[in-house]
């Protein structure tokens, strides 16, 4: 990963087929600021490799516009969705930044 690069993982709930995956796979490379995107429809996830100034709010609308909800996974701290969506009760406000 490069030096510029951030690594954003987390649930992504309502996937249950390989077509599920191929919508998000499809959609959220072409966002700014991403790089590369991994989604695993058993894990129920999505690991994001993006630059550090990407609107992960625009990421996440994104993805619940396809359809899915997306959810936090523990760990340590990343970056905050500013969506009203991971503000409210429903969500934490934190994200998680994988080494």
């Amino acid at each position: 990963m490069a030096a510029t690069e951030q690594q954003t993982r987390c649930r992504v709930e309502g996937m249950d087929c390989a077509g599920c995956a191929s919508k998000i796979d499809t959609a959220v490379p072409r966002m700014p600021g991403v790089q590369d995107v991994a989604v695993s429809v058993t894990a129920g996830a999505m690991t994001i490799k993006h630059a550090p100034k990407s609107d992960l709010a625009a990421i996440e609308k994104k993805v619940t516009g396809l359809g899915y909800a997306v959810a936090q996974l523990k760990g340590k701290p990343n970056r905050t969705f500013s969506s009203t969506a991971f503000s409210g009760a429903l969500l934490p406000p934190n994200w998680v930044r994988l080494l």
